[in-house]
This record gives structure tokens, C-alpha cells and sequence, in this order.
């Protein structure tokens, strides 16, 4: 897994773009592994195992459930309607979710797919607790890095990712960069 710092603060392209770079590994490996099986370094049957394998990894990942890149993506796609703090907890309980019905469905099976299972809904419950702290840090980050976004009007107490944020504080508006400046990030 790859942990980049500044994901899911960015443009939400190049967020895009970083997200499904892994994935399309999984499209392409097929065609790698296929090579292989015809320059006889790997047999057929191996090729056959080795896709299948590929083909789970890649369904797996693909899941709308953090800290996935299908869960990723769909912070991606929550965070263009909702305010950061509001998309990022709708992120961790519809992840929490997806786990308890693949739990309860047994759509994955075995002991090793339940403690995948508990280890993804711990992880989500932590990342939940710890979502004031990345506010803050998105709040920094955005300060530091002004965004040529659409304006939006905002009456709320947090940003729009992706927009330009104008704020109405104390009865005035506000524009974003004065707005976070109160926040001595």
C-alpha cells in the first residue's frame, strides 16, 4: 500500500488519477503474465491461477469500503457534494457498512476474510475518531495552497473541498484565505 500525504487534499483529479493507477496495474498484468506464458517461463495453468488471483485483488481493492481505493474514490465523490467533515464521517459509517453486510452476508469467506473484516472496521472506527485532526490538516494544506475552484456561498462552519469557499461569519463574508487565517494553521 502507498501512503501519500497530501492525497485527498489536492486536486481531485490528480487524486483521481493516483487512485486508479493501481488498479489498472490489475488490467494490464493479464496481459504481462500471458507474455509469459508464451515464452514458456509460466504454464497455462498458472497463468490461469495467477489471473485468478489478480482478478480477486482487484475486486477487493475496487470495494466502496476506506481505506480502499474504491473507498478512495468514493471519498472522492461524497467530498463534491458535502462539506470535508460531513463527507469524511458518511465515508467511515457507509464503509463500517459495507463491512458488517459482507460479514453478515458471508460474501467472504473463512477466518482469515472475518479478521480482514475487523481489522477494516477498526481501522474505519480510528480513522473516525481522528477526523478533526485531518480537518485541521486540510484546512492547512488549503491555506497553504489556494485553489482556483468555482465560488461557493458557504453558510457552514467547514470548506468545501472543491470549492472556492466564501464564508458568512458574524453577519459578513468572509473569503477563504481570511476565513482560514483565523485558524493560525
Amino acid at each position: 500500500m502507498c501512503i501519500i500525504e497530501s492525497i485527498g487534499y489536492r486536486s481531485g483529479l490528480k487524486d483521481l488519477c493516483v487512485l486508479i493507477a493501481g488498479p489498472l496495474t490489475h488490467l494490464f498484468e493479464p496481459v504481462l503474465l500471458y507474455l509469459f506464458v508464451g515464452t514458456h517461463i509460466i504454464s497455462y495453468t498458472f497463468y490461469e491461477y495467477l489471473c485468478l488471483m489478480n482478478a480477486s485483488i482487484l475486486v477487493f481493492n475496487m470495494l466502496p469500503i476506506y481505506p480502499l481505493d474504491g473507498g478512495r474514490i468514493l471519498e472522492l465523490c461524497l467530498q463534491l457534494f458535502f462539506r470535508y467533515e460531513t463527507a469524511a464521517r458518511l465515508l467511515h459509517v457507509l464503509s463500517i457498512i459495507w463491512l458488517l453486510m459482507l460479514g453478515y452476508f458471508q460474501i467472504l469467506h473463512g477466518i482469515s476474510a472475518m479478521m480482514v473484516i475487523v481489522l477494516l472496521v477498526m481501522e474505519n472506527i480510528m480513522a473516525y475518531y481522528t477526523i478533526r485532526y485531518r480537518k485541521l490538516v486540510f484546512y492547512r494544506y488549503r491555506r497553504r495552497h489556494p485553489v482556483s475552484y468555482p465560488v461557493r456561498m458557504n453558510k457552514g462552519h467547514d470548506l468545501y473541498r472543491f470549492s472556492y469557499n466564501v464564508m458568512y461569519v458574524h453577519g459578513a463574508w468572509m473569503e477563504e484565505e481570511k476565513w482560514l487565517s483565523i485558524f493560525r494553521l
